[in-house]
């Protein structure tokens, strides 16, 4: 039997955070959302994940410090940046890690089966790399 592909996303938006978990829910994904980096480190303790996409205004700490210090305890976790900063460029420590996704999807993004299907190849370039 497949299991579901374990995604969570952080963002304070509750708008689009809502959106976007109802989105992956209806393609297959089992979600969960937080709103800030410390809850998303809180509950990656309790739960493993495949796959986390991650705002990168958010309240105290921002996207790209919690995927640096998500990574030192969850390498195997594929990180998707979702935002809404037009300017933002991946710095050079993450682009280096395979982890990271090297596109930046902006918001609002017009069509969502394009981050869902971000998500299945990293993961399933993340599986074949691990086997």
């Amino acid at each position: 039997m497949k299991v579901n592909l374990r995604i969570l996303i952080v963002d304070d938006d509750v708008s689009v955070r809502e959106s976007l978990a109802a989105f992956l829910e209806d393609d297959g994904f089992e979600v969960y959302s937080v709103e800030s980096a410390e809850d998303a480190l809180r509950i990656m303790k309790d739960k493993m994940f495949d796959a986390a996409v991650v705002d990168l205004r958010l309240p105290a700490m921002d996207g790209s410090e919690f995927i640096r210090q998500a990574y030192q305890s969850w390498p195997d976790v594929c990180y998707l940046i979702f935002t809404g900063s037009a300017c933002y460029e991946l710095p050079q420590d993450l682009k280096a890690l395979t982890c990271v996704a090297n596109t930046v999807y902006q918001k609002p993004l017009r069509d969502l089966n394009i981050l869902s299907e971000a998500i299945r190849q990293m993961t399933a370039a993340k599986e074949g790399s691990d086997g």
